[in-house]
This record gives C-alpha cells, structure tokens and sequence, in this order.
C-alpha cells in the first residue's frame, strides 16, 4: 500500500494507469467527477470509477459519510471479484471534512486490510498541505511505502 504525496493526484493517477494498462483490474474512488478523470488521465475504459459525491447521477456515486456501508461494500466486492486489482483513493481531503480525521483514518486501515487479505495495490493520493502535520504524520504510518512528489509536471494533453 502506498500514500502518495503531491499537490496534485497525478502522480498517484499515473500509478494507476501504468497498472491498468498491463490489464490490472483498477477502481478509483474520487471526489472529481468521473468524465473529467477518464479524460484527464487516460484511463482504460474498463476502470471502475466511483464519484463521491451527494449528487444523484448515472454515474457510480458513494455517499462520503457512508464510508462504513457505501464505501466498503464497493471496495470489498471490486477486490473479491477481481485478481490482484489496483485501488486508488483520491479526495482523502474532502472526506476529512465530510466526516473527521479519526473516521478517514479508520476506514484506510480498515482498506488497508482488506487490500492485504485479497493481494490488492492500495494508493491514496493526498495533498500534504491540507492536512495538518500531525495528521499527516499518523496517516504515513499506515501505508508501506510513503511516495513524495515535488514539482510535478502533467503530461501533455493529447
């Protein structure tokens, strides 16, 4: 399992693209609306992007204050289903402010867990300036290997 750090969610984007393009089944749980993700980094249409978001829409939504129900079920039945699959959870930011620190924390664990169990790659993108040091701090300590971007450049838009 990896955090990676950076302004942006690129870089933790990208790791998810390198991954599904050798045919890794992906899922992305993001707070940016689905269109504009598959757009902006070139997914494979077979990702499975979940928004959330309190909007009804056609689109895979979760609720981000049913962490415990909405969230969980669509991770653990997407790594049951699927061999070796990549998770990517972007928006770890607006979940904090929708529920609290302690309960993001709680559920990455719980993730986590359910990631090592069914030999699933967990990535979590975080902006390191929007949370405070101390939260930080104890959000690294749960992942295996801690990836810092500085200066992150986007590839060019085809």
């Amino acid at each position: 399992n990896h955090i990676v750090l950076s302004e942006t969610p690129g870089p933790a984007f990208e790791m998810v693209v390198s991954l599904t393009r050798q045919k890794v089944p992906g899922l992305v749980i993001s707070s940016t609306f689905p269109t504009k993700i598959m757009r902006q980094f070139n997914l494979p249409e077979d990702t499975v992007i979940y928004w959330l978001t309190y909007t009804a829409s056609s689109h895979n939504t979760l609720d981000p204050k049913r962490l415990e129900f909405e969230c969980t079920r669509a991770l653990s039945n997407f790594v049951k289903n699927n061999k070796g699959p990549v998770i990517l959870l972007d928006g770890v930011e607006y979940l904090v402010i929708e529920n609290s620190f302690e309960k993001i924390l709680k559920f990455i664990k719980k993730v986590n867990d359910i990631a090592s169990v069914n030999e699933a790659t967990f990535i979590v993108a975080v902006n390191s300036g929007s949370l405070p040091l101390d939260q930080l701090t104890t959000l690294k300590k749960e992942f295996d290997k801690v990836i810092v971007v500085e200066d992150y450049l986007p590839p060019p838009e085809s």
